[in-house]
């Protein structure tokens, strides 16, 4: 029964170990999310003004995975910073960029449209769908731009 324990413990190591499996799932996000936002990148191509998308996808979405498969958050510090700064200041942008679209989408609302919900009617129009990209990179850089400062649990 001993030798069993030990055998068990021995080739279940890792899982006991917490740090390792945080830095595996948040490598593991790195990577279905970079992939994600890379075919993001990809389908803003035939977009009339792709320059801007394919930036904003590129930087947000898979710039800082990189970052982080490659280093672990054990790169250097002052990088680590900047890294961590420049995706706060393109989290303010985007923000902003989604207070212009609802802006922008509000007087095109009909209130045919409106009737069927609100929602609906915001993603009827091209600056409701490119909000909710928006949200997403948002969401996606807050939560790495906390990896980065914080690290995995341990």
């Amino acid at each position: 029964m001993l030798l069993l324990r030990s055998y068990i413990s021995a080739t279940m190591g890792f899982f006991n170990d917490t740090a390792s499996v945080d830095s595996f799932a948040i490598n593991a996000y790195c990577i279905v999310s970079a992939l994600f936002f890379s075919a993001c990148a990809y389908a803003q191509l035939n977009d009339p003004n792709p320059v801007q998308w394919f930036s904003a996808y590129v930087f947000g979405g898979c710039v800082p995975n990189l970052y982080w498969m490659t280093t672990s958050g054990k790169g250097p510090a002052s990088i680590t910073q900047k890294l961590v700064t420049a995706l706060r200041v393109f989290v303010v942008m985007l923000g902003l960029a989604i207070v212009y679209k609802l802006v922008t989408v509000a007087p095109k609302l009909s209130e045919d449209e409106k009737q069927h919900g609100l929602l609906w009617a915001f993603m009827e129009h091209e600056e409701g769908r490119d909000s909710c990209g928006l949200l997403l990179l948002i969401l996606h850089s807050v939560y790495l731009g906390s990896v980065l400062t914080h690290g995995p649990r341990t």
